[in-house]
């Protein structure tokens, strides 16, 4: 890796680390539904001004539902729910919990594929 990715990733992980000191600072002021929604807010804003600096268009008007909904699962719910847990639980735990995020990813991801891959009791007969 060159020394520019490092400081690239260092620089991101200060950033990721660093929200949830502020969420444990924000969340009994503003609440947790605020909280995230500021989040979210600020997320989208610097997503927006990424695709214009990029010149990508990424057709929102045809996919809005999509990315709603994905928008909603994916970024809302899980911010709403470290808000609410920052009102309870300091920032590092907050942070070790989020960082088993892609362990239990790949948990569910492995169940997920041996599940499928089972075939129906009905065939079976």
């Amino acid at each position: 890796m060159r020394p520019s990715d490092i400081t690239r990733l260092l620089s991101l992980a200060a950033i990721w680390g660093g929200s949830f000191i502020f969420m444990r600072v924000l969340a009994p002021v503003l609440g947790p539904v605020v909280t995230a929604d500021l989040r979210v807010l600020i997320a989208g804003i610097a997503l927006i001004i990424y695709f214009r600096v990029i010149r990508f268009d990424a057709e929102w008007r045809i996919y809005w539902k999509k990315y709603l909904f994905i928008g909603a699962f994916n970024s809302a719910l899980p911010f709403f729910l470290f808000s609410f847990a920052a009102l309870h639980i300091p920032a590092s735990y907050s942070v070790i919990l989020n960082s088993t995020s892609p362990l239990f990813s790949a948990v569910f991801a492995a169940s997920w594929l041996v599940c499928s891959s089972v075939r129906p009791v009905s065939r079976w007969l």
